[in-house]
C-alpha cells in the first residue's frame, strides 16, 4: 500500500480593533492511495515429505518459565510446549520439496519457488480524494458589562470528490472436482490462457458545513465559565472507500452461498455535534480545579450493509440442467450433494459438462447467488460524560500533584446475548483516571504517574475466526516515571521508566474466563541525552 499527499494552504489574520480579529484561509488537498495484492498458494496443506525430515530444523521449546507474573501460569493443564524453527530453514525445505516433486502450480511468485511474493497483482485498488476547504473565524476579547469575556465564532466549508478505480479478476464459471466438499469459481481467460482482468471506476462526493462557537466568561475573580459548540467530522478509512467488488474466496460449499465484498466510494464522513461546558477555578498560583461536561451526537457511523444478488452472473452447477437431470434419474436427496456429484461423474461422462473427475458449469445454468457486503452509513449514537481535573502546588515549593478522571457513557453497547449477530458498537469507550506527583524547578522536572483505564471493547471479531464475538480489554493501570535535567540551554539529560511494577494486560471475549490474550511485558527504561547546537 502506498499513499501520496499534496497540500496547499493560504491563511491570514486581520485585526481591525484592539479587541477584535478575523482568521481566514483556504486549503486544497489531494490524497492518492494505492493498494495491491496477490496470492501465492501451493495447496500442499500437510502430510508431505518423510517422517523425521524436519527433525534437524524444528526445536522443542517451552514457555513454562516465561510468564510467571500471570495468574495461572503454573496450572498443570496448561500447554507449555511448542516448536520453533528458522523461517529460512523451513523455506529451504519447502523449496527443495517443490523442486523435487515435479508439480507445477498456477502461481509460484516472482522467484518461481512458491516462497516469495508475486507482482502479478490479482487486485489493484486506486483511490484519489480531492478536498477543497475554506474557513473564517471571528475573535473578540473584552468586557460584557463588568465581566471579562472571550468569544470565538467560526465556520468551515469542505467539498470532497472521490474517484476509486479497481482492477478485479473476471470470473465466468464454476467447477467441481471429484464431487468433493467444495465448488470452485473459475477465472475467465483469453485465447492465450491469460486471466482476464478489468478496471471499474466509481465516483463519490460530499460537502460539509462545520460551524463552531466558543465563549468563556470570568463572572468572579479567578473563576471561569466556558461553553462551546462545534461540528466535526471523521473521514471514512481508505479501506472503506476503495472500489471494486470481488468474491471473498474462490471456493464455496454446494449448499451455501459464497460471499463477496466491496468498498464504497459514496460514503460520507462520520459527523459529530459537540457540546462542552466547564467550570474552572484558579484558586492559587499554579493550582486549579475544573469540572466539565461533554456531549457528542454522532451520525453516519459506518456499518456493514448486506444483500444477496447474482452480481457476477457466474453459472452454478448446482441447480443447472445436469444437476436436475441427475436428481430425476437417481432419486438422491438433493441435500446429499456429494452423492449427486458422484452420480454425475459415474453416469454422464459423455456430457460436455463432465471431463474425467471434473464437472463444469455451462451456459444456461442459474447464476450463483452471492451474499454481498459493503460499508454503508447507517448508525447514530450519543456519547456524554464528565471530566474532573485538579492541579495543586504546595505553596511556593516545586512539589505538587495532578488528579484527573473521566466518566463516559454511550447509548450503545455490546450485548453478549446477541453474540451470533453483527452489532453496532463504539470501540474504545471507557472510564479513565490519572494521578501524577511532580517536582518542578527550572533545572529539574520529575513526574511519577499512575495511569488507569477501565475495561473497554477493543472491537468486534476475534483472531480465532469468529466475526461477531467481542474482543474486550481488561481494566489496566501502571506506574510510569519521567525525570528531565536541564544542564544548560543546550544539554538535557532524561530518564524514563514505564510499567515500573510489571503489570500484566489481559484481553478476553464474552467473559473474562475466555482468555484471548495475556501479556507480560515487564518494565521499560530509557536513558538519553539531547544536545542543541547553536548555529
Amino acid at each position: 500500500s502506498r499513499m501520496d499527499l499534496e497540500q496547499a494552504k493560504i491563511s491570514g489574520s486581520f485585526e481591525f480593533f484592539e479587541s477584535s480579529s478575523i482568521d481566514f484561509g483556504v486549503q486544497a488537498t489531494e490524497v492518492s492511495n494505492r493498494a495491491v495484492d496477490s496470492n501465492v498458494q501451493l495447496d500442499n496443506w500437510g502430510g508431505i515429505g518423510e517422517p523425521g525430515a524436519l527433525a534437524d530444523i524444528i526445536v522443542r521449546s517451552s514457555i513454562e518459565d516465561q510468564f510467571t507474573e500471570l495468574s495461572g501460569h503454573d496450572h498443570p493443564d496448561l500447554q507449555t510446549e511448542y516448536f520453533t524453527a528458522s523461517l529460512a530453514d523451513l523455506q529451504a525445505a519447502g523449496e527443495a520439496y517443490y523442486a523435487g516433486s515435479g508439480t507445477e502450480y498456477a502461481n509460484v511468485g516472482d522467484c518461481g519457488t512458491g516462497y516469495c511474493a508475486s507482482t502479478d497483482w490479482s487486485t489493484d485498488l486506486r483511490t484519489t480524494e480531492e478536498t477543497s476547504a475554506a474557513y473564517i473565524q471571528y475573535n473578540w476579547a473584552g468586557d460584557l458589562g463588568d465581566v471579562p469575556t472571550n468569544v470565538h465564532i467560526g465556520y468551515r466549508y469542505e467539498e470532497t470528490d472521490i474517484r476509486s478505480a479497481a482492477l478485479d479478476t473476471v470470473y465466468d464459471g464454476s467447477s467441481w472436482v471429484g464431487a468433493g466438499n467444495e465448488l470452485n469459481i473459475t477465472e475467465a481467460t483469453d485465447a492465450d490462457g491469460n486471466v482476464i482482468q478489468s478496471f471499474t471506476d466509481i465516483p463519490g462526493n460530499y460537502d460539509v458545513s462545520l460551524p463552531n462557537f466558543d465563549i468563556d466568561i470570568e463572572p468572579w475573580e479567578d473563576m471561569v465559565l466556558r461553553a462551546s459548540y462545534s461540528k466535526t467530522i471523521t473521514r471514512p478509512s481508505y479501506n472503506d472507500i476503495k472500489g471494486g467488488l470481488s468474491p471473498d474466496g474462490t471456493q464455496f460449499f454446494p449448499n451455501t452461498r459464497p460471499s463477496a465484498s466491496s468498498g464504497n466510494p459514496g460514503l460520507v464522513p462520520i459527523q459529530s455535534s459537540n457540546i462542552d461546558l466547564s467550570f474552572e477555578w484558579y484558586y492559587a498560583n499554579n493550582s486549579y480545579l475544573s469540572v466539565g461536561y461533554f456531549e457528542k451526537d454522532v451520525k453516519n457511523f459506518i456499518g456493514t450493509g448486506r444483500e444477496s444478488g447474482t452480481t457476477f452472473e457466474i453459472p452454478n452447477i448446482v441447480g443447472g440442467a445436469l444437476w436436475n437431470r441427475a436428481l430425476a434419474d437417481s432419486g438422491i436427496d438433493p441435500t446429499q450433494y456429494t452423492e449427486v456429484g458422484r452420480y454425475i461423474l459415474d453416469n454422464y461422462q459423455d456430457d460436455p459438462a463432465v471431463d474425467g473427475e471434473t464437472i463444469v458449469s455451462v451456459a444456461g445454468d442459474p447464476s450463483i447467488v452471492f451474499d454481498l457486503s459493503r460499508p454503508v452509513n447507517q448508525r447514530t449514537a450519543k456519547v456524554d460524560g464528565i471530566e474532573v481535573n485538579l492541579q495543586h502546588t504546595f505553596g511556593d515549593s516545586p512539589w505538587g500533584f495532578i488528579v484527573n478522571a473521566t466518566v463516559a457513557d454511550a447509548d450503545v453497547a455490546y450485548d453478549n446475548r446477541n453474540s451470533l449477530e453483527g452489532q453496532f458498537v463504539l470501540n474504545g469507550l471507557s472510564d479513565s483516571a490519572n494521578l501524577i506527583g511532580f517536582y518542578d524547578t527550572e533545572d529539574l522536572q520529575v513526574r511519577l504517574a499512575y495511569n488507569w483505564r477501565d475495561d473497554f471493547l477493543g472491537g468486534v471479531g476475534q483472531g480465532q475466526g469468529t466475526t461477531t464475538n467481542p474482543t474486550n480489554v481488561a481494566a489496566y493501570g501502571q506506574w510510569d516515571l519521567n525525570v528531565t535535567y536541564y544542564y544548560n540551554d543546550n544539554l538535557t539529560v532524561y530518564f524514563s521508566g514505564l510499567n515500573l511494577t510489571e503489570e500484566t494486560r489481559h484481553v478476553y471475549g464474552l467473559t473474562k474466563r475466555q482468555v484471548l490474550q495475556a501479556v507480560q511485558g515487564g518494565p521499560r527504561y530509557d536513558l538519553g541525552v539531547r544536545y542543541n547546537f547553536d548555529l
